[in-house]
C-alpha cells in the first residue's frame, strides 16, 4: 500500500537524493488528496500528519492538508497550513493562490494581491490568478491593469460567461473608465451577446 510504503521509507528520506525526496513528497500528497476525494477525511488528515512527523515536513503535503481544511470551511486551519507550506516552499503556486483567495475573502487586499501576483508569475499558463488580479484592478479603478490581467486570463482559458455571475462586472461594463477595455476584450475574444447581457439592467 502506498501510504504504508511512504512511511516505511521515512527513515531514509534525509539520506536520499533530492529528486527521490521530491517524488516521495508528491506521492504522499497524492495519497492524501486521493483519500480526501473518496471522502475519507480522517484518514487523509492522519496520513498527512504522520508523514510530517515520521518522515519530514513537506510543502506538498501541507498544501493538501490546507486544501482539505479549506474545503471543510475551516479557514484558520487552512491558512495555517498554507502559511507553513509557503515557509518551506515560497514557490508553491497552489498554496499561493488558495491563500490569496482566503485573504481576499477576509478583506486583506494587499496580502491577497501579493499572493495572487506570485501565483500568476509561477503559473503564467493558468487563468485563475490573472482573473482575480483583474478584479482587484477594477476595485482600485486601474483600467490598464484590469485589461492586462483579463487578457492574460482569456489567453489561458478563461470563459467570459463567468463575468455574468458577478454583479460587479455589470457595474464595470457601463463604467466610463472601466467599461471600454472590458467591451474591447469581449468583442475580440468572445460574443457580443455577453456584453449586451452585462450592460442590460437586472
Amino acid at each position: 500500500m502506498l501510504a504504508l510504503g511512504v512511511l516505511l521509507c521515512g527513515a531514509q528520506a534525509a539520506r536520499t537524493p533530492s529528486d527521490y525526496r521530491s517524488d516521495l513528497h508528491q506521492a504522499a500528497a497524492a495519497e492524501v488528496a486521493s483519500l480526501a476525494a473518496r471522502g475519507q477525511v480522517e484518514e487523509a488528515m492522519a496520513l498527512g500528519k504522520r508523514f510530517q512527523i515520521r518522515v519530514e515536513p513537506s510543502s506538498a503535503v501541507l498544501y493538501e492538508l490546507g486544501l482539505l481544511h479549506n474545503q471543510l470551511g475551516q479557514t484558520s486551519e487552512a491558512l495555517d497550513h498554507y502559511d507553513r507550506a509557503l515557509v518551506m516552499d515560497p514557490d508553491n503556486a497552489a498554496a499561493r493562490y488558495d491563500r490569496g483567495e482566503l485573504l481576499l475573502g477576509q478583506g486583506e487586499i494587499e496580502r491577497a494581491r501579493a499572493d495572487l501576483e506570485a501565483a500568476a508569475r509561477l503559473r503564467a499558463d493558468h487563468w485563475a490568478a490573472h482573473y482575480r488580479l483583474a478584479q482587484l484592478a477594477g476595485h482600485r479603478r486601474d483600467s490598464a491593469a484590469l485589461e492586462a490581467h483579463l487578457m492574460a486570463s482569456l489567453r489561458n482559458g478563461f470563459d467570459l460567461q463567468t463575468l455574468l455571475a458577478d454583479p460587479i462586472w455589470r457595474q464595470w461594463a457601463v463604467d466610463p473608465e472601466l467599461g471600454p477595455p472590458i467591451a474591447g476584450l469581449i468583442v475580440v475574444y468572445g460574443d457580443e451577446s455577453i456584453l449586451e447581457q452585462l450592460r442590460s439592467p437586472q
